[in-house]
């Protein structure tokens, strides 16, 4: 019995080491901390002859397990925030504009096909002139490109608002989904000689 409560005695006071450690490290002066390394108080109190922590040393050891989960818990926190990001988010500008100038080509190509009887000048498509917008949407097989645009002719003269959807396959196959001509802008007398009359 006498052996027990040598093993348990040390024990405690390995712990006691343990946690005056840590709680050095974290520069944490608390009451607990000399509540613990000081054990001139009734942690152990014997009873029917076998041992077990008094009440003010298990107040003590849940008030230390709440303070050492807080810690963790705050730690771990810190961490997170201070890890950055290392993957682009869907809808980044970076991300917006290097798949507008990869589907520079296709766009443009869609703008001629649908304008070639309306026009006798193609418009132009430039990724990077306000007035584009794009949506990505990720898949697990591909990646739905929404984009809206505004061609121009000239001077930058608008001819109308499109919408366009493409499809861009995990082999870099591009497949154009859809286009919508969605309206027309009025051009400048000068320039109404470009429209096509049927």
């Amino acid at each position: 019995m006498n052996r027990s409560f040598e093993w348990l005695k040390r024990r405690y006071e390995l712990f006691v080491k343990y946690i005056g450690k840590e709680l050095n490290k974290l520069k944490i002066t608390l009451d607990v901390k000399v509540s613990l390394l000081v054990y001139k108080h009734t942690f152990f109190c014997s009873t029917m002859g076998g041992y077990k922590l008094g009440a003010r040393a298990e107040v003590l050891l849940r008030v230390l397990g709440v303070l050492l989960r807080s810690v963790v818990l705050l730690t771990v926190i810190i961490f997170l925030m201070a890890i950055e990001p290392v993957c682009a988010k869907p809808n980044d500008e970076p991300l917006k504009r290097l798949v507008l100038t990869l589907l520079a080509p296709k766009i443009q190509e869609q703008i001629n096909h649908y304008y070639k009887n309306k026009l006798t000048v193609s418009p132009k498509f430039t990724p990077f002139l306000d007035g584009t917008n794009v949506d990505v949407k990720y898949h697990s097989s591909h990646i739905d490109v929404q984009v809206k645009t505004i061609p121009y002719v000239g001077p930058h003269l608008d001819v109308g608002l499109d919408s366009m959807r493409f499809s861009i396959y995990n082999s870099g196959s591009v497949v154009v989904l859809d286009y919508q001509h969605i309206r027309d802008y009025d051009l400048p007398p000068n320039w109404q000689e470009i429209i096509k009359t049927r």
